[in-house]
């Protein structure tokens, strides 16, 4: 079963001849044919377009047929022929008008490619007539390429094809998604930066109660205008930090992991007024009084760093990132069709070894003991919130070798927000992250069923290129202030005159 995050619909593998199938195919017909021919087509033309090209064909061992479903009532289908060479044919894809703009066609997609992955597809392909515009819309939004012709169909007038990663499980239709188990024990994680371990118990009770009580950890949450600290606050909530409403700043806590900066700070409504630096590191003190670093940031869709020059000469390191999204998604230009792109089981020793192997290649080169207990605690984090479905962490694999990679999470709400993009630096300028970046969306705005992507980027750094590339576009800017335990002194209090 699949659900989507505003209504659920359940997707069923069934034979073209069950009830419900029957019903829903005619629907397909009728609609096709009504576009076609630019008025409603008669029962003689749907009974005449059923006989002449049926789809008994769609059972297995030769093909499937699913339908989605809602209250018993059939909403959409799609169907797969199973053809030799590793190639499957999507056919049949249809919602029915009143259910279309709820994503179930992105979700029958979806399904479809996990299935065609379980029956040893490596490629899919389609074809679709040019009168059939959202259509078009959908498969390139997914990922699909328009290529030559691979048949003479009559209606055929433009078609697609899409590589697909192998599967990592075995496909089980319309069941709940399964913890898979540990190849072999681990040490419990080890707080960043600190030698304090933590029971792995205890960090999937706090995941776990953190996801079920996900809407009064929002508090808070919902006031904030800007869409990359919404979203930093959504992800740190979901693993178990606190969010604490006050009147002009907001405090996040995550005493699970005390010595991570962007877990334990303050985030303000607004800039600071003239004389007003000094309140936020008392505010701050007073808030996280353990915490020897001091990490600020300003809730808005825009800013200028020139606001915040006296933190500057205190010692902080301010910082204007790029929150980039996007809506839909396209290929990039030159995608890399080398590597291998999958989704990866944070459980299993090799997956996880891979991911924090890649982030400690990007990593500092100072303190690398520290940062990767860092990574241990963080990848226990991330595996945490994919156990609970709320997301994954993804890979491109060159020569078995993980040399890219990123995740993608969310809490229903319709965001979700990218992790980590990272690229090994010997394998840059190959198209890898862009291909992966777009293989990551489609899963966003098909499993996930979120209707925009957030990542945030530093706007200095080539990569952003990449992230425009498959449709990503800078939205907002948002501030960041930060100061290492033991920098400079605190900013100087100035006079409430001062002009």
């Amino acid at each position: 079963m699949m659900n989507h995050s505003r209504e659920s619909a359940r997707i069923e593998i069934v034979a073209p001849d069950a009830r419900g199938a029957v019903e829903i195919l005619r629907s397909y017909i009728e609609d096709v044919a009504s576009t076609y021919y630019g008025r409603a087509a008669t029962d003689e033309e749907i009974d005449a377009a059923l006989l002449d090209d049926p789809s008994d064909d769609l059972v297995p061992p030769r093909g499937i047929f699913m339908v989605a479903r809602q209250d018993e009532v059939a909403l959409g289908c799609a169907g797969l022929r199973l053809l030799p060479d590793g190639v499957g044919e999507v056919c049949r894809v249809f919602v029915a008008p009143h259910a279309r703009r709820r994503g179930l066609g992105a979700l029958l997609m979806g399904e479809i490619e996990e299935v065609a992955r379980a029956h040893a597809r490596s490629v899919l392909r389609l074809d679709t007539r040019h009168d059939l515009v959202e259509a078009r819309r959908l498969y390139c939004a997914l990922g699909y390429d328009e290529v030559p012709a691979f048949n003479e169909d009559r209606y055929a007038e433009h078609w697609f094809m899409k590589s697909l990663a192998p599967a990592r499980t075995p496909y089980r239709p319309n069941s709940p998604a399964k913890t898979p188990a540990r190849n072999a024990p681990r040490p419990p994680p080890i707080d960043a930066h600190s030698g304090k371990t933590e029971d792995i118990g205890q960090v999937r009770a706090r995941h776990t109660q953190s996801l079920a009580e996900g809407v009064t950890a929002r508090i808070g949450i919902e006031r904030i205008s800007s869409l990359g600290f919404r979203t930093d606050l959504m992800l740190l909530s979901l693993q178990g930090s606190s969010v604490e409403d006050h009147d002009d700043y907001v405090v996040i806590r995550s005493p699970h992991n005390s010595d991570f900066w962007w877990g334990n700070f303050l985030l303000f409504r607004h800039p600071p007024t003239i004389g007003g630096a000094r309140d936020w590191e008392q505010a701050f003190a007073r808030e996280l009084p353990e915490a020897p670093h001091r990490t600020f940031g300003v809730d808005g869709t825009c800013g200028d760093m020139a606001d915040y020059d006296v933190f500057s000469a205190a010692g902080y390191d301010v910082s204007a990132s790029a929150v980039m999204t996007a809506t839909a998604v396209h290929a990039p230009a030159r995608p890399n069709h080398d590597a291998t792109y999958r989704k990866l089981d944070l459980d299993d020793d090799h997956d996880r070894e891979s991911a924090i192997r890649l982030r400690m290649a990007n990593g500092p080169a100072s303190d690398p003991q520290s940062y990767r207990r860092f990574l241990d605690h963080a990848m226990e984090s991330m595996a945490a919130l994919q156990r609970a479905g709320a997301g994954s962490w993804f890979g491109a694999f060159v020569d078995g070798q993980m040399v890219s990679g990123m995740g993608l999470f969310s809490d229903g709400s319709g965001v979700a927000r990218f992790q980590s993009v990272d690229t090994h630096p010997e394998a840059r300028g190959r198209g890898l992250a862009g291909t992966l970046v777009h293989h990551v969306s489609t899963y966003g705005l098909t499993t996930l069923g979120a209707t925009t992507l957030v990542m945030v980027a530093d706007p200095d750094y080539p990569a952003i290129r990449i992230y425009r590339s498959v449709g990503f576009e800078r939205t907002e800017t948002q501030i960041g202030l930060e100061r290492a335990p033991g920098g400079t002194s605190p900013v100087p209090e100035m006079p409430d005159s001062a002009t």
